[in-house]
């Protein structure tokens, strides 16, 4: 498991893969979180996001949780955006979302993909599919 907590700032620039990975949980606290990466932005699980500054952009999914039985995805504060070329969020089990600010970007891909309803009890969601400007 890894934890990203505090009041710091990290930025992560993934040429290869996955910006964060972990093959356990992935808590994000806190702090200002900057990751740009060719692959997934956070790939791991489960993953929950309590508070912070938290901006991803990936060249696949932002979050990436499909690992079974441990594959959710939970937001409960801070603010989080996400600008990704395929879903901006996936999990292999649910999606939860009880507070903070998240705003999802996506080329092909949905702002949520889960095998069960992404459930939304709070906080602030909105997608926007990216298309490009007509000349």
């Amino acid at each position: 498991d890894i934890t990203f907590g505090g009041s710091g700032v990290l930025k992560i620039n993934g040429s290869y893969g996955s910006g964060i990975r972990c093959g356990g949980g992935i808590s994000l606290n806190g702090g200002t979180i900057t990751v740009n990466a060719v692959g997934h932005g956070i790939k791991g699980g489960p993953v929950s996001i309590t508070d912070g500054n938290v901006t991803l952009t990936a060249g696949k999914n932002g979050i990436y949780s499909q690992e079974e039985d441990k594959g959710e995805v939970v937001i409960s504060g801070g603010k989080i955006t996400v600008d990704s070329s395929e879903d901006c969020i996936s999990s292999a089990e649910g999606i939860t979302v009880t507070g903070g600010t998240v705003t999802l970007f996506s080329e092909e891909g949905e702002g949520f993909s889960a095998v069960e309803e992404p459930n939304i009890e709070g906080g602030k969601v909105d997608f926007f599919r990216k298309t490009e400007n007509a000349a």
